[in-house]
C-alpha cells in the first residue's frame, strides 16, 4: 500500500514539477520527509534522481518547438554543474535541521518568484559575450555573466536541497 502511495506522490510531483518548471523537488522532498518520515538527505537524493528524468522529458517539447537553444543551455549548464559540485561538497557539513530551514526559505522564495512571473516579452539586446561565444539567438541573450553566476548558485541549491532550481533558470 505504501509503495502505491509513494508512486502516486512521485507521479504527481513529476507532473506538477514539469508543468511549473520546478523539477518536482519542491513537492517530492517535503512529501517524502513530512508525509513518509524519510530523512531529508535520502529525500534529496531521490529527488535529484527524479529531476534528471523529469527535466529530460519536459525539455524535449521545448527543443522540438525551437524554444530552447542547446548551445546556450550547454554554456549555462557549466555554471549549474560547477555549483552542484560545490553544493555536494558543502552538503556534508550542513546539519539536517539547517537543510529544512533552507528548503523552507527556498519554498517561500519560489512562491514569490512564480507569483511575480510576467508573460509579456520585451525586446532584448544581446550581451556582447553572447555573440563572441556563438550563442546569439533571435530572441536576444542579455545578462550572460549574471546568468552564469545565478545558475552557479542554482546548481549549488539543487545539490543541497534536491530541487531542480528551474525557477532561477
Amino acid at each position: 500500500m505504501i509503495e502505491c502511495l509513494l508512486l502516486c506522490t512521485a507521479v504527481f510531483a513529476g507532473f506538477i514539477g514539469a508543468l511549473l518548471g520546478l523539477g518536482g523537488g519542491v513537492i517530492l522532498v517535503p512529501a517524502l520527509t513530512l508525509g513518509f518520515g524519510i530523512h531529508i538527505r535520502y529525500a534529496i537524493a531521490a529527488s535529484l534522481l527524479s529531476i534528471i528524468v523529469t527535466s529530460a522529458i519536459a525539455s524535449r517539447r521545448f527543443l522540438s518547438e525551437g524554444l530552447a537553444s542547446v548551445r546556450l543551455a550547454v554554456f549555462l549548464e557549466t555554471a549549474t554543474v560547477a555549483g552542484a559540485l560545490t553544493g555536494f561538497l558543502v552538503a556534508s557539513y550542513i546539519e539536517a535541521s539547517k537543510l529544512y530551514l533552507m528548503f523552507g526559505f527556498f519554498m517561500v522564495l519560489s512562491a514569490a518568484l512564480v507569483a511575480r512571473r510576467r508573460e509579456e516579452q520585451e525586446v532584448v539586446v544581446s550581451h556582447p559575450w553572447a555573440s563572441k561565444l556563438g550563442l546569439s539567438e533571435p530572441y536576444g541573450i542579455a545578462g550572460l555573466p549574471l546568468g552564469w553566476v545565478i545558475l552557479y548558485f542554482a546548481g549549488a541549491l539543487s545539490a543541497l536541497l534536491g530541487i531542480g532550481s528551474g525557477i532561477f533558470k
